[in-house]
């Protein structure tokens, strides 16, 4: 029997490959021993080629995408010194549209599969003697394609994100994505189906399944009862959509009301909300009506929702940027993701970079360098923007202070860029450290707005209340309160006796006292004094301290 060892280069150990797990299942009935080889991309090559020689396949298959292609290029040459036997497939979107190219680079590539993969690997695997060097079939309809998930991959996969599809393709047709194109059809799975997979795999208790659809609320009739069964099945998992805003319907509010809280959060690609920008790369949107859905789902408190918005897209100038930022970062989304263009081979913003003066990298990420709105300068000084929106906001860690922080400034994008080149001239762009940030924030305040540094300490030591791993503040924040936390705890233990509350000594032991230091904090909060305790890992206030 053959052996076929599937090897996937994950960005992260708490990433998986579900292609991978596809593959295995369509060839689960052919003579083929196959098996899975998780790897990342920070392990060394020899690393990598230490596990693949000790399984000694016959076949070698390496899936490759924008993260791990420089890893795979460092790869492949060494696998056929250690295995000059064994046969090299490749597949996954970066060989798919360049497949010419790599087989003149790397001529130790026995095969490449273009496109979707179960069809041609097991083509490939029954006969290879009479397939070209590149395979291309067209892909079976998903809902006759196996479950790629079995029983026994869950113990190795208990820290990962679960990826599940219950679609392909795209009804849409977004200039800069795959899934625009014309040989992405949209196609689903029955919804019987995905319920009852779903059900596997809540049988295994997952922190988080993020579905993998470009836009699972595309179709009423799928995406709507898929919903109202995870609500009435309610497990103890977090389930992950990405969604098109502007399709949300009175229905979809209607059903997402009943869910509980934690149990789904959304991720949201607005991109711009330039007009002429959104025109050019074929996304017609209602920017009203997005906005004003977003700010439903945000007030019913009960989702976490990620926003999205692409620099170097064209006709968008640095103040049409800020533009699009500042009417996104208002929505109060609990992140937002500004991230870059990448020109993708096989995309329609690919075959016009000259008409818009795109540069790009000629290797994966494919990242834009600049536009003819863009500068090199500009658009790398967004990514340290980007840098302190992450710090400050999309960390959740400085919730209090950040919109203290932005109310000082016109609007939003003034004070992200303002903050940006004060750290970046300290240069203390990256730390991450939250002492450190705190310490960067007291900086920028002292320089830029002394007359607010005692009320932005007040919201620092709040925020540092709710994720200290200790009673005691960082020095930066250290105001003297530990001869008044030891009596605060004398007083914590006659009000839990009171209240019936039951804590542990150890528990006890690392609550943070709260102490407002401004008039104007305290009134705001109504609350001078409050206590912390750490429950279930969590940092919650449970009542002001008498």
């Amino acid at each position: 029997m053959h052996t076929l060892c599937l090897t996937a280069i994950n960005a992260r150990y708490t990433h998986s490959n579900p292609a991978l797990l596809y593959l295995r299942e369509a060839v689960r009935d052919l003579p083929v021993q196959t098996d899975i080889l998780a790897c990342t991309i920070t392990q060394p090559v020899l690393d990598i080629l230490q596990e693949l020689h000790a399984r000694k396949p016959d076949w070698v298959g390496l899936s490759v995408y924008i993260w791990n292609t420089e890893k795979v290029r460092l790869l492949l040459p060494e696998i056929k010194k250690v295995l000059p036997e064994t046969k090299i497939i490749l597949g996954g979107p970066e060989v798919s549209y360049a497949a010419e190219k790599w087989l003149a680079e790397f001529p130790d590539i026995d095969f490449i599969i273009r496109g979707a993969g179960e069809n041609a690997l097991r083509t490939l695997l029954n006969d290879s003697g009479r397939c070209e060097k590149i395979i291309s079939q067209p892909p079976p309809a998903l809902d006759d394609i196996p479950f790629p998930y079995r029983d026994e991959d869950f113990p190795e996969m208990a820290e990962h994100y679960i990826y599940y599809e219950s679609s392909r393709g795209c009804p849409f047709s977004c200039a800069y994505c795959l899934s625009s194109r014309t040989d992405m059809r949209p196609d689903y799975r029955s919804v019987d189906k995905v319920c009852r997979e779903l059900d596997m795999l809540c049988g295994h208790t997952p922190r988080i399944v993020k579905f993998i659809d470009r836009t699972f609320n595309a179709r009423k009739s799928h995406s709507l009862p898929i919903w109202e069964h995870l609500i009435k099945k309610n497990p103890d998992t977090c389930f992950h959509f990405e969604l098109h805003a502007g399709l949300l319907t009175d229905r979809d509010f209607e059903v997402l009301a009943r869910a509980p809280e934690g149990l789904f959060q959304f991720e949201i690609g607005i991109q711009s909300t330039s007009p002429v920008t959104l025109d050019a790369i074929n996304r017609k949107i209602d920017w009203d009506l997005i906005r004003n859905n977003i700010r439903k789902l945000m007030d019913m408190g009960t989702f976490h929702v990620h926003v999205d918005l692409i620099a170097g897209l064209p006709f968008e100038d640095m103040t049409g940027l800020s533009t699009s930022f500042n009417e996104v970062y208002e929505l109060g989304a609990h992140a937002l993701q500004l991230g870059f263009l990448k020109v993708l081979p096989g995309t329609e913003i690919a075959d016009k970079t000259t008409e818009y003066g795109i540069e790009s990298l000629d290797s994966a990420p494919y990242q834009v360098l600049e536009t003819e709105w863009l500068s090199f300068a500009e658009l790398s000084f967004l990514e340290h923007l980007e840098t302190a929106l992450d710090r400050l906001w999309n960390s959740g860690r400085f919730s209090r202070t950040t919109p203290v922080l932005t109310d000082l400034y016109p609007t939003p994008f003034d004070f992200y860029r303002t903050f940006t080149k004060f750290a970046l001239a300290r240069s203390e762009m990256n730390e991450k450290q939250w002492p450190k940030v705190a310490a960067l924030i007291l900086a920028f305040i002292d320089r830029r707005h002394p007359a607010r540094r005692d009320y932005v300490l007040d919201c620092l030591r709040w925020d540092w209340c709710f994720q200290a791993s200790s009673q005691y503040y960082p020095p930066i924040l250290d105001n003297g309160l530990d001869h008044l936390l030891r009596h605060k705890r004398r007083e914590l233990r006659t009000v839990l006796r009171e209240n019936n509350i039951e804590l542990t000594q150890s528990e006890i032991n690392s609550t943070v006292l709260f102490l407002a230091g401004t008039e104007e904090f305290s009134r705001e909060t109504a609350m001078k004094e409050v206590l912390f305790i750490r429950k279930n890992g969590t940092r919650v206030p449970v009542f002001p301290a008498r």
